[in-house]
């Protein structure tokens, strides 16, 4: 656990181990990463959801530089 995280929220991954929410947001982006590039041909090949899923990762850059 990171001395900054002790005094937030603890989230656990499927197997039970405590990950802070740095931990946590670094494996969704790992889990994001591993999808996009995986399917990355399916994902261009429908311009409406890669366009949603290019607002959406815009509003959480809004929100992480905010």
């Amino acid at each position: 656990m990171h001395e900054n995280c002790i005094d937030r929220e603890i989230l656990e991954d499927s197997e039970g181990n405590i990950m802070c929410p740095y931990d946590a947001a670094l494996a969704a982006l790992d889990w994001f990463d591993a999808i996009v590039t995986g399917y990355h041909d399916s994902l261009k090949s429908d311009k409406d959801k890669l366009r949603d899923i290019v607002e959406r990762l815009k509003n959480y850059i809004s929100l992480l530089e905010g």
